[in-house]
């Protein structure tokens, strides 16, 4: 590779290759810790191209984690060319690079691939990653950027549940001279009603669109991967495609005649009512009026205030936590009919502190739901995680600033479900309690993200023989 050098003429040696996709690769920089570099191919190194990364280093959005120790945007740093001096041509950028754990959302949207690789991960570490994920949208909204393609792709999740927002550059942003440096791609089942059909090469996007998207991904998460417009076709000849499903608002849980949802997904109920009514918003009217969705603010708002609504089981409090207007736990139900998304983890391990540190504190599992002792982490062996750009490490549990840290055990789910929740493998497929005033995500105090214990509180039998 040819030497590459910054805006200042100083030359930046790169190291190994971290990752390669279709615009570029990225790699290490030497001597430079917590950053990487993106260079792009040949082909993309276009004066548009420059024009966008220059307007982006013009307007750098607040990252509200940063002073955490985490970013929850990879935005550009600073450009990397070619040569030196002002007609060098362009060669990449800087930009924050991920920790070793970090992994795209869709490995946590499938719970088998949860269950194999955060086997600890129970319901309140996917709703935790939700509000941090809506936390990352409404801080690039607040700087006036739009994502345009915001899929699980491109959101990282740590094993914390704190999320990172990669692929910047693809984001859209106004330009220094005027207009806007435009999103050109976009995934089907991602892409708001409104944008169905049209370029989006040559559409503007909007807020509201990237909402549509957020609270697809919220309900994937949630919904233990699938997708709100995936079910049980129940009308005659083939169903029409997920964008045309899209369009035409056949939300497979809202009571249609058209889809229903797949007979292996959870129900509705596992979710507390704040996050069903703003979910129910989004999909339903929410398809013809666009103002009608929560904002990512509000999501924020709206999740925070669901993780508060969670109570443990009785039968299972170290794997299941349950809204708390339930009666009985949704996830045992599940698992008595042969769908444990959540089920107990064999062989986990607790630890002590190296001798002469001072005394362990015991792990009670029906306390560390409440966040009053951080649970246990598993041992089981996880495949080495290819690095990512990113940010550095995030802050210890011991440290989140925020409450919903805590976390119950659990993590994974029924392979036979896997095939109805996401579109590219199976085509076929009333007002509430009002949500809590969202707070503003960069006023201080207000809700960045929160952190979460990665591993499982250890079984113990007093918590098995508990009455259910």
């Amino acid at each position: 590779m040819a030497e590459l050098y910054g805006a200042d003429g100083a030359p930046v040696p790169l190291g190994r290759r971290l990752a390669a996709g279709g615009e570029g690769a990225v790699y290490e920089v030497h001597g430079r810790v917590g950053v990487c570099a993106k260079i792009y191919h040949a082909g993309t190194r276009t004066a548009e191209r420059r024009a966008k990364l220059e307007a982006m280093l013009a307007r750098v959005p607040a990252d509200p984690t940063a002073a955490e120790g985490h970013r929850s945007i990879a935005w550009p740093r600073e450009l990397l060319f070619g040569g030196r001096g002002p007609a060098a041509p362009l060669a990449g950028f800087i930009m924050p690079r991920l920790p070793e754990d970090a992994r795209t959302a869709l490995e946590y949207l499938q719970p088998e691939d949860r269950m194999r690789l955060h086997p600890g991960w129970g319901f309140r570490h996917l709703l935790t990653a939700a509000r941090n994920l809506a936390a990352a949208v409404a801080a690039l909204q607040h700087a006036g950027t739009c994502i345009g393609d915001l899929n699980e792709s491109n959101v990282m999740v740590s094993e914390t549940a704190r999320v990172t927002l990669i692929d910047c550059d693809s984001f859209q942003v106004p330009l220094a001279a005027g207009g806007l440096a435009r999103c050109p791609v976009g995934r089907q089942e991602y892409t708001a009603p409104e944008l169905v059909g049209r370029s989006l090469a040559e559409t503007d996007r909007t807020p509201r669109s990237d909402t549509f998207a957020l609270a697809v991904l919220i309900f994937q998460l949630l919904m233990q991967g699938y997708h709100p417009f995936n079910g049980r076709w129940l009308r005659a000849g083939e169903p029409p495609d997920i964008g045309r499903r899209i369009r035409a608002g056949m939300y497979a849980y809202g009571g249609g005649r058209d889809l229903a949802p797949p007979p292996a997904a959870p129900p509705l109920a596992v979710l507390p009512r704040a996050a069903r009514t703003a979910l129910d918003r989004t999909f339903g009217p929410g398809i013809g009026r666009p103002e009608e969705r929560p904002d990512a603010r509000q999501w924020v708002a709206v999740l925070q205030a669901s993780l508060g609504e969670l109570v443990p089981c009785r039968r299972y409090p170290d794997r299941h936590v349950h809204p708390r207007q339930t009666r009985t736990c949704p996830w045992c139900v599940l698992a008595q009919r042969g769908a444990d998304y959540f089920p107990e983890v064999i062989g986990a391990q607790i630890s002590l502190p190296p001798a002469g540190v001072g005394p362990a504190t015991p792990v009670d599992p029906a306390a560390a739901h409440l966040g009053t002792v951080p649970a246990a982490r598993s041992t089981a062996a996880r495949p080495g995680a290819a690095a990512r750009a990113g940010n550095p490490a995030a802050p210890s549990p011991s440290t989140a600033p925020h409450p919903g840290a805590g976390i119950a055990a659990g993590g994974s789910a029924a392979a036979n479900a896997a095939a109805a929740r996401h579109p590219a493998t199976t085509p076929h497929g009333g007002p509430a309690a009002a949500a809590p005033p969202p707070a503003h995500p960069l006023a201080p105090g207000g809700p960045r993200q929160a952190s979460a214990p990665p591993g499982p509180a250890p079984t113990t039998p007093a918590a098995a023989a508990a009455p259910g």
